[in-house]
């Protein structure tokens, strides 16, 4: 489950496309799973 909604958060291309948007693409931290959520929520 983690996978998928790590997925549809990080990677899909829909994802991908709204974070370039935002001009966040290069600051996602490339660390766990736990530590990308956290980093999505306080984003």
């Amino acid at each position: 489950m983690t996978e998928a909604i790590e997925h549809c958060l990080l990677t899909c291309v829909d994802a991908v496309c709204i974070w370039k948007a935002c001009g966040l693409e290069y600051i996602l931290p490339s660390s766990s799973s736990v530590e990308l959520f956290g980093w999505c929520r306080d984003v």
